[in-house]
């Protein structure tokens, strides 16, 4: 039987489609090839390429893919107003999930003019008055560099 020869792939996040090889041996009838491989073009940390021998077996080896298409997801999600305060304050956080890469950053902003601003990465909470600011916008990036923002 074919036997895979190394791993293939990489171990690095990337949101682009992913080409990995694969070498095989086979001391007995040699193999159909020496070097197989496949295009992971889904959402994927491992796969397998499908090697084989001169004779017709088939082995199935295992390869590091790390290939994320998909955005995090954002939550944005406040205190309750503090009555007291006639501005009408809140604390107001950003959270992120993602299910392949891992989130790699966080960012959270306030507006008082517009319905949207610029999230400052690395800031994951923020005052917000809900009698006198306008926009709250939250961004996530996961491993892979994917980003989804959003505003209320």
């Amino acid at each position: 039987d074919p036997t895979c020869d190394g791993t293939g792939g990489s171990t690095t996040w990337t949101s682009s489609s992913r080409t990995v090889s694969q070498s095989c041996k086979d001391s007995h009838s040699g193999c159909t090839k020496t070097s197989y491989s496949k295009t992971f073009s889904s959402s994927a940390k491992t796969g397998t390429i499908e090697i084989s021998d001169n004779v017709g077996n088939k082995n199935s080896c295992s390869v590091n893919v790390y290939v994320d298409k998909t955005a995090p997801s954002v939550s944005l999600s406040c205190s309750e107003v503090d009555y007291n305060d006639p501005a009408g304050y809140q604390s107001c956080s950003v959270s992120c999930s993602d299910s392949h890469s891992g989130t790699s950053s966080k960012g959270i902003c306030k507006s008082s003019s517009s319905s949207s601003c610029t999230p400052s990465m690395g800031k994951s909470s923020v005052g917000y008055y809900a009698n006198k600011d306008w926009g709250l916008c939250g961004k996530c990036v996961d491993s892979a560099g994917n980003s989804k923002s959003k505003c209320r």
